[in-house]
């Protein structure tokens, strides 16, 4: 699975230039992926707990999203329509789209989402919900 990173560093309980972070990624994530809403990095760390000087990076899965939303356009499936998710894929790749399950399920509207181990590749099942 490919990954966007995002390095951001975190001093004082705050995250420097948090502004330009979620513009550089939100504009990345609309490159790929077309319209979807807008992420903002502080929604996913917790910089108080940081008081010293840290470095952070924060990733985002593209690989299993691109493959949904390329799924739902072949089911005929609007980009705002809400689904039903099911993704296969090999058993090396299930910890990481477990790690991402929140993410992917945002990105794509799905308001189910199962994630199933078998194959040597991805295999993506999308219905209207």
């Amino acid at each position: 699975m490919c990954l966007f990173i995002e390095t951001l560093r975190i001093e004082d309980g705050k995250v420097w230039h948090a502004s330009l972070h979620d513009r550089r990624m939100n504009d990345t994530r609309r490159a790929f992926f077309g319209p979807v809403p807008d992420l903002h990095v502080c929604d996913y760390l917790r910089p108080e707990a940081y008081t010293a000087r840290t470095r952070c990076r924060l990733t985002y899965a593209r690989d299993v999203i691109r493959a949904v939303q390329d799924a739902r356009k072949a089911a005929g499936l609007e980009i705002s329509d809400r689904i039903a998710l099911t993704l296969t894929v090999p058993a090396d790749d299930v910890a990481k789209v477990e790690q991402f399950k929140d993410l992917i399920a945002s990105e794509t509207l799905a308001t189910s989402f199962n994630v199933k181990e078998g194959g040597s590749e991805l295999s993506v099942e999308v219905a209207k919900a």
